[in-house]
């Protein structure tokens, strides 16, 4: 209420009663701002930081989901585009309506992204953004988004045919980015692997469409060195069951896709994991062998083999016991399921049981820390002799 964006239509006399209005009714101060004094460049920007992450979104990211958006909205209802748009939403709507520090971009309120998830609820502008996605994280927003809002079936499918052109760019899409200024670290930029087949398994569900179906088998054959364990096991395990006896029995290309999905488990095992994953693992596929096949259960055997051999070197750094505890437990669960025996198995538990006492016997051995009191000087030990005495009067006076 103290920036000019707000205060248009306002005049001196009425400011007092529209500061104390704006104050119970923070969604009509939004709602007259965004209808009336803002371009719809700027309305469009704001949309496009709805569908971000609510802790703020990068501005290059934002550069780049807005030039998707915006283009598409003003071809759609024919409004005029320019090209240094995205800049001048920039300055417009800084202090009035986002924060700008550093190169994140968030809203300047809260209410404000409460007062936007009650207008976008046309679900033909849905379908125009859900058309132009230019990320898989972002699609996925507009898709929650939607579905929050309790929509008929033929709304949703209506609005999941809509995804088309960005479910087909999922399998090349990266998940990863450069962290900056550090060489050879990156960070997660979009949406994951796993999380990007549940959503077109979604699509497809609702649709049918085929393109769904090839979006699937592609994301499938590019994810083989994009998968960790403890994210995306139980959940290609999973597909693979669907696919074989649940609700996606029918899937056309079913056993290609089974196939791609086997290969996918098989490479993220191809080396050693955490045992609490592979317990996971284990749970999952409990059951289900044959459809998983020789291959996969020989694979995951290999992996659990290969861990154990590492519990060694590992334990080293362990400073928990209840943690060394429960590692003793799932190598015991593992070679029970899986009839693994020998040296290794033994050298580990050895090894933990060794790391065990080593713990134990740095803790009998500190020193029990001394009490002092007001004055700096040790505290009389309160032993059961002390206590004896201060109650020695009592006892003595019943007598």
């Amino acid at each position: 209420m103290t920036d000019i964006l707000h205060l248009r239509e306002v005049t001196p006399a009425q400011y007092p009663e529209a500061f104390l209005r704006a104050l119970n009714e923070p969604h009509q101060l939004w709602d007259t701002a965004f209808r009336t004094h803002i371009s719809p460049s700027d309305q469009h920007l704001l949309i496009c930081m709805y569908f971000c992450s609510q802790y703020g979104v990068q501005i290059s990211e934002l550069s780049q989901i807005f030039k998707a958006i915006h283009s598409c909205i003003c071809k759609t209802y024919m409004i005029k585009l320019h090209f240094d748009d995205y800049e001048n939403s920039l300055r417009t709507l800084e202090n009035g309506f986002i924060n700008i520090r550093g190169k994140t971009v968030d809203f300047i309120n809260p209410s404000l992204r409460d007062y936007l998830r009650n207008y976008l609820g046309n679900f033909d502008l849905l379908t125009d953004l859900a058309s132009a996605a230019p990320r898989a994280d972002w699609a996925s927003s507009i898709w929650k988004h939607a579905k929050d809002r309790k929509p008929s079936e033929t709304e949703l499918a209506k609005l999941a045919a809509s995804f088309i052109q960005i479910g087909r760019k999922f399998s090349k899409l990266p998940y990863l980015r450069p962290l900056d200024g550090k060489e050879n670290y990156y960070q997660q930029d979009d949406l994951l692997f796993s999380n990007r087949l549940d959503l077109l398994f979604e699509w497809y569900k609702l649709t049918h469409l085929n393109d769904f179906v090839d979006a699937i088998i592609d994301v499938a054959r590019s994810v083989r060195h994009h998968l960790v364990v403890w994210r995306d096991g139980e959940t290609l395990i999973r597909y693979i069951i669907d696919l074989s006896e649940g609700e996606l029995v029918d899937f056309p290309q079913s056993e290609n896709l089974v196939a791609q999905l086997r290969m996918c488990i098989i490479n993220m095992l191809d080396h050693s994991a955490p045992l609490e994953d592979l317990n996971r693992i284990c749970d999952a596929a409990s059951g289900y062998e044959d459809f998983l096949g020789d291959e996969v259960m020989d694979t995951i055997r290999t992996c659990i083999v290969s861990s154990v051999n590492e519990i060694e070197y590992l334990v080293e750094s362990v400073e928990s016991v209840s943690e060394l505890e429960e590692l003793t437990e799932a190598i015991d669960k593992l070679s029970s399921e899986f009839s693994i025996s020998g040296g290794s198995l033994s050298r580990a538990r050895k090894a933990i049981g060794a790391r065990i006492e080593e713990i134990e016997a740095d803790t009998s051995d500190l020193e029990q820390p001394k009490l002092l009191d007001s004055r700096g000087e040790p505290k009389e030990e309160f032993n059961d002799i002390a206590l004896s005495r201060l109650f020695a009067s009592l006892v003595n006076r019943r007598s």
